[in-house]
Order: C-alpha cells, then structure tokens, then sequence
C-alpha cells in the first residue's frame, strides 16, 4: 500500500480535455474513465501526431501554472482554430486540476511537481543547433539541484534587483550629467547653501555683463557727458573798483581840496560832486559868490585837472565794472550748472542700473545758491552806485568774499561731483573694453549656468539629491548582495561538479553510450556575472570541446541528434535524482528513447524502471511498441493506455491489450533468435532478453488460465512446478534458460546476477530455446 500523503497528488485520471491540440473533444463516460486511470507507472502508446505531446505539455503546464502551453495548441480542423473554449480537467487522489477561461484551479490540495522530459527540455538544455550562454546557464541549474536553484534563484533576484537599481541609478546619473553640464559643477551634489549668496552675486554680475555688453553704444553715450566745468569768477576788479581813491591823483591838490571842502561845507562828502559839476560851468567868477577867483588859479588848476582827468577815467572805469556786473546772471550760471549736473546725474542713474554702486553724488542746493547770489548781486550793485557818487567811498567787501565762497563751494561740490561720475565712467570703459572678447552667446552660456547653480537651493532640487544619493546607496548594498549571492552559489556548486560528471558517466554507460563528460565544472561570465556550466566531451580518448575554431571536432559536429538526446536523458535522469522530494515527484518522459537500437530500448528502459522505483508516479510516452513491450515488462505492474483518433472529436485515451500485442510480437523475437544464430546483429545481452521474452510468451499463452497476474519467467515456472504442469527435464531446461536470460529481478534467486556471456557461449542457449518453444 501507498502512504496516504505520498499518493494524495497523483495523477489518477484525465476527465476531459476539450480544444487542445488534437483533443477537440475528449470526455470519456464514467465507466470508461474508471478502466483509464493511471497506475504508479503508466505507459502511453501512440504514433506522433495522436497527442502524446499535447498530454505532456497539459502536465507541464498544469505544474509550472503555464498557461501558455495550453493556449498555444488550439485544436485546428482544416487549418483554422476550431471554436471552442480550451477546457481540461485533471483528475488527482487528492482532488481535481480544473483548467477554464485560462486559468488553472485546484481543489483540495495544490497542484503536484511534475517533472518532464520532453524535446523541449532537450532544446532548452543541451545545444541541439548552437551552443549558447543559455543553455549553458540551464545545465548549471539542472547540476546545482534545489538547493543550489534556491541559491540561484536568490542571485538572480538580486541581478534583476541590481539591474533594476542600475537602471534607476544610469537614470540618476544621466541626470545628474545634465545638471553638471549646465551648471559647470562637477560637485553639484556638494554645493552647500553657504554658497547661494555668492552665486547669486555672481548671476548679478554676468547678467550686469550682458546688459552692458547689449548696452554698449549706450553705455559709451553716458560715460562721455560733459564733466561740470570750474567757476572761475573772479571779484578783483570789482575790489579793485572798491579800493580805487583820488589819492594817486596829486596829493597835495587833494589835500587842499579836501581841506577846503572841510573848511567851508557842512558835508564835504555830498560837497565834491556839486562842486565838481559847479566848477566844471564856472568862468572867471565863482559861482556860488561872484568873486575874483584869479588869485585861486593854481588851487582850481589842481581841482580841474584832478576832476577832469583821472577823476573821470576812475568813474569810467567804475561805471564800466558795474554794468559788466549787472549784465551777470548768477541765476542762469548756476541753472546752467544745474543743467550740466542733471545730465551727468542722469547718466550716472542709468549706469548704476546695468551694475552694484553705491557712490552717491553729494547734495546741492542750486535755488538757495541762487538766492544768495542774488542777494549779493544786488547789495554789491548798491555799493558800486554809491562808489560811482562817490569816488573816494571804499564799499566793505564782505559781499564780494560771499560771492567768492559761493563759487568755491560750487567748484568744490562739482569737483566731488565730477570725481564720482569720471570714475562710474572709467569703470564703465574698462568693463566695456575687459567684454570686447566676449560674445553675448558666452555670457548667456554663463547667465545659464549660476541660475542653474541656483535651482540647487530650491526644495525639489534638494529632494532630487537625497534621492539621486539614495539611489547610488541601494545600488551599492544591491551590488554586495549580488557579490554575496555569487560567492555562496560558487561555494556550493564547486563540490557538486565532481560529483554531477562522475553520475552522469554512469549513466551514459548505462545507456550504452560511446563517449563520456569530462572537465565539468562550473564558471562565471565576467560580463554578465552570470554561472554557467562547462565540459567537454572523451570520444575515443579524444577531448572534443562544445565549441573550437574553423573545422575542427567539437559539439555540434561530433555528436548524432541521438547522441545528443542520450547526453540530454543522462542529464535529466541525474537532474531527478537530486531532488529534495524526489519520493513525492511525478515524472513524465515523452518518448525518452534516443535510438532504435534494440539493446539502447533495453538499457533505457532499465533506468526508467530504476527511476520509476523512487518516485511517487512515472508517466511513459512512447510511439515504439518494442520499447512499450519492454516497458511494460521491466515495470511493476504498468497501466498501459493508447491513443486513438477520430475526425470528429480528435483523439482519445483508451485501454491498450497489451497481453494481445505482445502475442503478435512473439513471432518477431523468434525470427530475431534465429537471425542471430547466423549474424551477430545485436549485443549478447539482447538476445539474453529475447530468450527470457520468447519463453515467458509462449508459457504465458499455454498455460493463460493458471498464470493470471504472474508476469516474470522464475514465478512462472515456480507456478508451473506448484502444478505439475511440466515434466521435470523440462522444467529443469526451462531454469536453465532462465537463468542465462534474466536479472535478478526476474530470476528465482535474487541474489544470482545476469550471466555475462559471449555470443560463442549464447548460441547453444538460443538452439534449445528454439526447441523448447516447439515442444511447448
């Protein structure tokens, strides 16, 4: 009996299938599906083409939950998908597998592990047209098993992590290149906010440059104003004017005079010009009394000439002085000096604008300035008429010192003035002059390139950086986790090689293979950082590589399509055995059989057999009946089912006669015995089978009634002998045969092994065995 938990996942039946390859419609009635259910090892026989194929990728996809196997083989009927829904339904120990609408479904309990071995799993792990990276990375996780997959998987989850940081990361850096790029900042990623106000200068700066350089002819236009020019007014004539006396005339005239005019008027200061115009209508008299003034002669002599000569050339003088003095405007020269300051004033504004400048013109208060120069004009205009009425009056000259003042106050404020703005202009020259090798173009390259230093400072850019920093970190500890993931599958998967090569050549001996695996181990591509296994191939103690240069022997041109499968099968079968759950897998081989040779089919069918005994359910596909009849003897108790097919519903299960197929196949053994009394066309070992077969057969067929259920030739014989059934000469010739035919799986005593004969020592054995089936 079968543990409960081990069999709860076998596959017991296959209740429909329903437009799927050349399933159109498959639904057995209940009776039938009862005869069609699956054993612990089952066989299907069919020819290529009646679903063999379809059974094994339903399985496949009902383990692997791929619904691309069953999607992919729509029933055709005349070269179109026919109308139906895909439909299959997987009867199982411990539930159904229910596939609909794409999509599978299980009750119960989940779907079982099936493993399959198929032409898929041969194109998808050996190099059946090129060799390629992939299969090689295939074989090294069939060799390092589950939990070397485990480890596997767990690296190629952090490749896809890495590689998917990687493209987060480039994404960064791509990004970040812009942005070193328009910044000219290969630390943009360090720029700290201490530096966002010297940025911000600098953008001022260029952009200063950039307006002056647009600006230029402007520029040249305000640099070159008129400077306000020095006041150079001068009071000496009009002080001059002031001092001027008779004194330098004749003193001693004056002297006299002026003691006269003490002498005989009250105010001699109002007396000298009454007099002076009297004096100048006077004839021999005088005018004031009528007396001879003869004996005056030389006083009046003095008098007129003073008054007439220099007299009037000084009051000429002063006369002339003041109406120069009156033609002046002090408010139209200092409105003119106004006007020059405004201009320059403006030009300084406007230069300011295209640059930092604090310098500032020095105030100026031009409407008092005028005030008081008029002020002084007209007081000073007051004593040049008092002067004129009266030469010897000296006029202060407090108002001329005023008038002086002012205008050294004007000249010193426009010198200050002039100062500021010729420096604004130089410093304007210089930087127009310091841009003449510039081009706008440069400059707004550079205008760019502070504002996008300045876009640093701003919250999402800030936020951009911790990310693009985040992004290089997670890439980093991705990295490390790869490193790590591949230093332990390396180390698990060195001891394993050794290990892997020396099973594998076990079983290609098993399978009487020609050529053995050597130097198989494990490396890494340095490219990809990917595992992958290498080997190469002993053929006639010959090395030949996977792959070599021009023409010679390698891989491809060296193995047969068969040989290759068989080095595929040897793969698959060690593959299986190094499964954890191996007692609980269910293994499907869709026509496994690599050669038509017959001793090939045997030595097969000896490792499936094998392999079948450790695992929970073998399913064999075949479409070669000698295969399917050496199948179902090496294999306890085989359910063997066929396949038919019909135009309407396509094909169908149904229960193969395997006790009437191989009674047909009897009279082939016979005929292959006596053909290898006269040619050596199959190994000793074959025929050794032929002969077992040949007997069991024809005991089977005669004594059908008392051997029910009784399948190998030692139980036969004991059954025959519990009979009497055969005479004892007999019986003991047949034991014989048995003995030199069978292993010990089919021999009376277990512990004796396969005889190994040459064909000079089977010869005598196949002549009474073709005697013994007559007397039988």
């Amino acid at each position: 009996m079968y543990d409960l938990k081990r069999w709860c996942k076998v596959i017991k039946r296959i209740k429909l299938i329903q437009g799927v390859g050349s399933f159109v419609n498959y639904r057995p009635d209940t009776s039938t599906q009862a005869s069609l259910e699956f054993a612990k090892s089952s066989i299907i026989y069919a020819n290529n083409g009646y679903g063999k194929s379809t059974i094994a990728n339903i399985l496949k996809s009902l383990s692997e939950n791929d619904t691309s196997k069953i999607i992919q083989r729509k029933s055709l009927k005349d070269g179109k998908p026919v109308e139906i829904d895909q439909e299959v339904v997987i009867v199982r120990a411990g539930g159904e597998s229910i596939y609909q609408s794409t999509s599978w479904a299980h009750t119960k309990t989940p779907a079982p592990k099936i493993y399959v071995f198929d032409q898929q799993f041969i194109s998808d792990n050996l190099f059946v047209h090129e060799v390629e990276a992939a299969h090689k990375q295939k074989i090294h996780i069939l060799v390092i098993g589950e939990e070397g997959t485990t480890l596997h998987s767990d690296l190629v989850k952090a490749k896809e992590e890495e590689k998917r940081l990687l493209n987060l990361f480039e994404d960064k850096k791509k990004e970040l290149s812009l942005r070193q790029k328009n910044t000219n900042r290969e630390d943009y990623l360090l720029i700290e906010s201490r530096e966002f106000k010297e940025i911000e200068k600098d953008l001022k700066i260029v952009e200063s440059k950039i307006e002056i350089k647009n600006k230029g002819e402007r520029i040249r236009v305000l640099t070159n104003k008129a400077i306000i020019q020095t006041q150079n007014w001068s009071a000496k004539e009009i002080f001059d004017a002031f001092q001027s006396t008779l004194e330098d005339i004749h003193n001693e005239a004056e002297v006299k005079v002026k003691n006269h005019f003490q002498k005989h008027t009250v105010d001699p200061e109002k007396a000298e010009p009454i007099i002076r115009e009297l004096l100048e209508q006077a004839k021999e008299t005088c005018p004031f009394c009528g007396q001879d003034i003869s004996q005056l002669q030389s006083l009046i002599d003095a008098y007129r000439s003073y008054f007439n000569q220099a007299h009037r050339q000084l009051l000429q003088n002063i006369e002339e002085i003041k109406s120069k003095f009156d033609s002046w405007n002090p408010r139209s020269e200092v409105l003119n000096i106004k006007s020059n300051y405004t201009e320059i004033e403006n030009a300084a504004q406007e230069l300011k604008n295209y640059t930092e400048d604090n310098s500032a013109f020095p105030s100026f208060d031009f409407e008092l300035c005028i005030k008081q120069l008029e002020e002084s004009k007209i007081e000073t205009q007051k004593l040049l008429e008092r002067k004129i009425t009266n030469l010897s009056f000296i006029p202060p000259t407090d108002v001329l010192n005023s008038i002086s003042t002012k205008f050294e106050e004007i000249n010193t404020w426009s010198e200050k003035v002039n100062q500021i703005y010729v420096s604004l202009a130089k410093r304007f020259e210089d930087h127009l002059s310091s841009l003449s090798g510039l081009s706008i173009d440069d400059l707004k390259e550079e205008q760019d390139r502070y504002k996008a230093c300045l876009k640093r400072f701003l919250p999402e850019e800030i936020q951009w950086c911790k990310e693009y920093n985040a992004a290089e970190n997670e890439y980093a500890v991705a990295l490390e986790t790869t490193k790590q993931c591949t230093q332990k599958l390396s180390d698990y998967s060195k001891s394993i090689f050794e290990d892997y090569q020396k099973d594998i050549n076990e079983t290609l001996k098993d399978l009487g293979a020609d050529f053995k695996v050597d130097r198989f181990s494990e490396k890494v591509d340095k490219k990809q950082k990917q595992p992958y296994a290498d080997f190469q191939l002993v053929i006639n103690n010959t090395q030949v590589p996977l792959q070599a240069r021009g023409d010679n022997p390698e891989f491809q041109n060296t193995l047969s399509e068969g040989e290759k499968n068989t080095l595929s099968f040897a793969f698959f079968i060690n593959w299986i055995k190094r499964q954890n759950d191996l007692h609980n897998a269910i293994v499907v081989f869709d026509d496994p059989l690599s050669s038509h040779d017959d001793n090939r089919k045997n030595l097969t069918a000896r490792i499936i057999r094998d392999i079948s005994n450790k695992i929970k359910q073998s399913i064999i596909l075949t479409h070669n009946k000698d295969f399917l009849f050496i199948l179902a003897e090496k294999l306890t108790n085989p359910k063997v089912i066929s396949l038919r097919k019909d135009k309407v519903n396509g094909s169908k299960l149904i229960l193969f006669d395997l006790e009437k197929e191989q009674k047909l196949g009897q009279h082939q053994r016979i005929d292959d015995l006596e053909r290898y009394l006269d040619e050596d066309y199959c190994s000793v070992q074959d025929a050794q089978e032929k002969i077992r077969l040949c007997i069991e057969t024809a005991l089977q067929f005669k004594y059908y009634r008392h051997l029910s259920g009784i399948t190998t030739l030692g139980k036969i014989l004991d059954k025959l002998k519990e009979l009497n059934k055969v005479q004892p000469d007999l019986l003991k010739t047949l034991r014989d045969l048995n003995e030199v035919s069978s292993d010990p799986h089919h021999g009376e005593h277990k512990k004796t092994p396969l005889k190994e004969l040459t064909r000079a020592d089977l010869l005598p054995d196949i002549r009474k065995t073709l005697d013994i089936l007559e007397e039988i």
